[in-house]
């Protein structure tokens, strides 16, 4: 049960991650602020990172064991 709760809150976090990365991303799309791009690609990272780990999560919900990490 708890493994089924886990991907789903991931997805739940995943989903906001990108929402606030578009938002920034269309928001400063003409800055030239370096501490702003930066930023923006802190978010990127860490949204790339959530959506790996959500996909390694729906792979062991669906019961794959053999994930290369």
């Amino acid at each position: 049960m708890n493994r089924d709760i886990r991907w789903k809150q991931r997805f739940d976090n995943y989903q906001k991650s990108v929402s606030y990365l578009q938002a920034e991303a269309e928001k400063y799309a003409d800055t030239d602020i370096d501490v702003i791009k930066k930023g923006i690609i802190q978010s990127f990272e860490i949204t790339h990172e959530l959506a790996w780990k959500l996909m390694q999560d729906i792979l062991k919900w669906e019961g794959e064991v053999d994930i290369y990490v």
